[in-house]
């Protein structure tokens, strides 16, 4: 089994699979179009660089081995740009793979990767080198200032990496610079060799996370010979996992092994930590004191030599009215820590839990919310954030449930559910409890984004500007920024200086209500934050059997491109419906949020045994 460009970044657990000889699941239709349109982009990259007078030279043909003779040949030749390379496969190195494209410099030949992702971030620091598809050799690269590659341009350069390693023991004449062409058909170039700030070099970050991979699979290996074997890894959910052939798998086995990976906000490098600790279950973790998680976390970051075991145990010998500062004397840093804990007295150090205070894994996220989520989980329902005793969410007399749907084409359907809390004028309603929906099917564009967007708005303004003259008031409501993002970018996609400033004042508005930040500021769950997870505690059921916003993508496909006008029609009508569910889901949502009783996370009890 050999490995390629991905190996090195990828989820070791998909690798172990692979090795023993297991079948990953058909990938899903969202997958399939994205795989379908990183080809097509890849495809017009080649026929710019072809377009542009360069001397490219495509290497063709079903047979590796002839390829491979034919790139040694075309390098020889120094030709400039190669495309479709192949490289002989490293079988004691145990990899395999080839670049898009081979890019002649002084250097040696540069290996190229042809993605559908941004791979430079705005920062105000930033500086990083891009050459144009017009002129895509490093002597021709400019430093852009203000950008910098992002970290999603370190899996890219993992890649590129393993195809100079391959390069190498093939001997091919290839540098240690790469170059990623993104979604824009900008090259961005990357010294990968080069040192950098804390961290380590893109060469040394790979050949790291190859050995690891590299054991794993032997590892798999052997155990297709022996099942007595253990794996090296188990699974612990990252985000990877929605877009892999053996998330079932996983999925079933961390559900049944209770894996503290499975809470909301829980990063794999943390819940590795908690594994290594011994509490890699929700169950082991919630058992730890959510108090004491903060004052240790305070402490562990403020001063990592305090020794709050021997602090707590001098408390439980005084008064516990004693101020906390006495205990510490001069000692600066101390003080700090227990001020910025809140701790202030010798009786609240005595109550500090001493297994909590040498946990292990101090070092990783936010403790204490880590733990109050892993007790949520194991009570299977959702509490009250700390110290709160009832819901804080905003009403008004007329709302407005919001949400948007958006494909490659860019936003082509708002729409809103109208909702009045008390009586109001006989126009106001008529609306109540209507769908309104601005929508275009067609080949929607620039400009048909920004009709949308006016269309909404004024439509919007018209309602509030009837509440408002009644004296009553008004809110809009939206599940995430994903809607105020899109409202922003369409704005500034017009160019229009009048709804810029209209977007920008909608963002700042009190009476546009983002109801995940509510929602976040409020409870406390064992699961993800998504609409569709919280929705069913108001008893709200979508009415499609597959609602979700990746599938509803290439419902949208269909909408557009269908063979049929039946089947067209069919999917336009079902994206209409899972659009007004979503306005309903979130009004549902409010609903429920202004009427739950909810216990506060500070009275959860431990389950008993084998609930």
């Amino acid at each position: 089994m050999l490995l390629d460009g991905r190996a090195a970044e990828r989820c070791p657990v998909a690798l172990d699979a692979e090795a023993v000889g297991l079948l990953p699941e058909a990938p899903s239709d969202v997958v399939v179009k994205w795989r379908d349109a990183a080809q097509q982009h890849r495809a017009e990259v080649i026929a710019q660089l072809r377009a542009g007078g360069h001397e490219v030279e495509a290497i063709t043909g079903h047979d590796h081995d002839a390829r491979v003779a034919a790139t040694t040949v075309a390098m020889a030749r120094g030709v400039g740009i190669i495309v479709g390379p192949r490289i002989a496969d490293d079988v004691e190195g145990l990899r395999r793979g080839w670049p898009d494209l081979f890019v002649a410099s002084e250097r040696g030949y540069l290996p190229v990767m042809v993605k559908r992702h941004r791979v430079a971030e705005v920062t105000a620091s930033g500086r990083a080198r891009s050459s144009t598809l017009a002129r895509p050799f490093l002597q021709d690269g400019v430093v852009v200032h203000g950008r910098k590659l992002g970290k999603v341009a370190r899996r890219d350069g993992s890649e590129l990496v393993h195809i100079v390693r391959l390069s190498q023991a093939a001997g091919l004449p290839v540098a240690t610079t790469g170059g990623v062409i993104d979604a824009e058909g900008a090259i961005w170039w990357m010294d990968l060799d080069a040192p950098r700030p804390g961290g380590l070099s893109l060469f040394e970050r790979y050949d790291k996370g190859f050995a690891f991979a590299r054991s794993v699979v032997e590892r798999g290996l052997a155990r297709r010979e022996n099942a007595d074997l253990d794996p090296l890894v188990i699974p612990l959910h990252k985000a990877e996992c929605s877009r892999c052939g053996f998330e079932q798998r996983c999925r079933g086995e961390m559900e049944a092994a209770d894996s503290v990976s499975l809470l909301p906000g829980m990063q794999w490098r943390h819940a590795l930590e908690h594994v290594k600790s011994g509490r890699g279950t929700r169950r082991l973790l919630a058992q730890l004191d959510p108090r004491t998680a903060l004052v240790a976390q305070v402490a562990h970051l403020e001063d990592p030599t305090l020794d709050l075991l021997a602090l707590v145990a001098q408390a439980r010998l005084i008064s516990g009215e004693t101020p906390a500062a006495h205990l510490v004397g001069e000692h600066l840093a101390t003080r700090r820590v227990l001020r910025k804990a809140q701790v202030t007295t010798a009786e609240e150090l005595a109550s500090l839990d001493e297994v909590t205070l040498g946990y292990g894994a101090l070092g990783g996220s936010n403790l204490k919310l880590s733990i109050e989520r892993a007790r949520a989980a194991t009570a299977k329902r959702p509490y009250l954030v700390s110290g709160r005793q009832e819901v804080s969410v905003q009403r008004a007399d007329l709302e407005i449930d919001l949400d948007m749907e958006h494909a490659d084409g860019g936003t082509y359907l708002w729409g809103a559910v109208v909702t009045t809390t008390r009586p109001l004028s006989a126009e106001l309603e008529a609306v109540t409890g209507t769908y309104r929906s601005f929508v275009d099917f067609t080949s929607l564009g620039d400009e048909g984004e920004v009709r949308l967007v006016l269309s909404l708005l004024d439509w919007i303004d018209s309602l509030t500007a009837a509440v408002e003259a009644l004296g009553a008031n008004w809110l809009v409501a939206f599940y995430s920024h994903a809607e105020i993002d899109e409202l922003r970018r369409i704005a500034r996609l017009s160019g229009d200086p009048v709804l810029v400033a209209r977007v920008e004042a909608i963002a700042k508005s009190s009476n546009w209500v983002d109801l995940r930040i509510v929602v976040e500021a409020n409870l406390v769950l064992g699961h993800g934050f998504g609409l569709k997870k919280l929705a069913p505690y108001a008893g709200f059921q979508w009415r499609d059997e597959d609602p979700s916003g990746s599938a509803s993508m290439t419902w949208y496909d269909k909408a557009v491109a269908a063979e049929t006008e039946l089947e067209r029609e069919q999917n336009q009508q079902r994206l209409l419906a899972y659009n007004e569910d979503d306005c309903r889901a979130t009004l549902a949502l409010r609903q429920w949020l202004s009427s739950a009783d909810l216990e506060c996370i500070d009275d959860w009890n431990a389950p008993a045994l084998g609930q």
